[in-house]
């Protein structure tokens, strides 16, 4: 039987979010993440939370992001957004503080409003990295800040 799931959306980003505990027969989870995400032949998203209880006293639960080529991320913002909306939708956490744990530390969602399957959240996810240190890309000579960075595509210059 397939794993259950759902599948949510958050400013255009779509996850599909399952509990660790429906997965333990999958070995690979970023070739899992490759077929699930394929929105040609599996259902489709921009990428997959896992979520579970967390061991850890500082977080409610752990989220593990999983992105559509495979590849664990550090954090997502939508990813564990849509997490958070999962926790909620299924009644797994009722407060309107939930602290979940990432590769890249605790992350707090407030829950501000619920309406059907629609969740308001604010969320504290840190200060956003600039340098490129940070940022998985090779530059000539490292940089304190990538904004507007000159980036060539298909051999156009392209601004990021």
């Amino acid at each position: 039987m397939p794993p259950r799931f759902t599948k949510f959306q958050g400013f255009g980003n779509d996850y599909i979010v399952f509990e660790a505990e429906h997965l333990t027969s999958v070995g690979d989870l970023g070739g899992f993440a490759r077929r699930i995400c394929n929105r040609h032949y599996g259902a489709g998203s921009d990428g997959i939370a896992v979520v579970q209880l967390s061991a850890d006293t500082e977080a409610d639960f752990d989220v593990r992001i999983f992105n559509p080529d495979g590849s664990e991320a550090s954090m997502s913002g939508n990813g564990t957004r849509c997490a958070a909306a999962y926790l909620s939708f299924h009644s797994l956490w009722t407060n309107d503080l939930l602290r979940l744990r990432t590769r890249n530390g605790i992350k707090r969602y407030h829950l501000l409003e619920r309406s059907g399957g629609s969740f308001l959240f604010r969320s504290e996810l840190g200060q956003p990295k600039f340098d490129s240190a940070s940022i998985p890309m090779q530059t000539s000579e490292p940089l304190s800040r990538v904004t507007d960075y000159p980036l060539v595509v298909d051999e156009r210059e392209v601004r990021v």
